[in-house]
């Protein structure tokens, strides 16, 4: 590969194709309170994709193009993607306030109450899953001192 190597700066984008836009678009800006930073169109004035703002530079970009298939977990490549949040319990609340449903793991049973009881995972971090409306996994996460993200830095 050559004697320079390749040093990443951050993840910059997740991008997701959606069967019915507009429900994910307020999904999105409205339960998960992202901001839309951008849109770009087709040649024909259509929209094409719209990048919304999730922090450090950091976006999730919604295409109009749709897919083929039901997005059903365990049937595609794509297992899930985190969001980092500084205070976990605050974070569940509010989404759960929002009307997200807050659960264990992907596909697994929604999570027991209080959320500031919940242990760290094996990783050392607390988690969460949520899902959006077209089945998209979406991990909560908050670091810990014994987080293996941090330990291994």
């Amino acid at each position: 590969l050559g004697t320079m190597a390749i040093r990443y700066k951050e993840l910059g984008h997740v991008g997701l194709r959606c069967k019915n836009y507009q429900v994910m678009y307020d999904f999105y800006t409205q339960k998960l309170g992202f901001e839309e930073k951008f849109h770009l169109n087709n040649d024909d004035g259509s929209l094409w994709l719209t990048y919304l703002a999730t922090g450090g530079g950091q976006y999730i970009e919604i295409f109009t193009d749709g897919y083929e298939g039901d997005n059903a977990y365990g049937k595609r490549s794509h297992a899930h993607f985190c969001l980092e949040v500084s205070n976990f319990p605050l974070a569940l609340d509010a989404l759960e306030a929002r009307g997200v449903q807050i659960y264990d793991g992907p596909a697994g049973a929604p999570l027991e109450k209080p959320y500031g009881k919940r242990e760290p995972g094996m990783c050392g971090s607390l988690c969460a899953f949520i899902e959006d409306p077209e089945g998209n996994w979406i991990e909560i996460m908050q670091y810990t001192p014994r987080s293996m993200q941090i330990i291994c830095k």
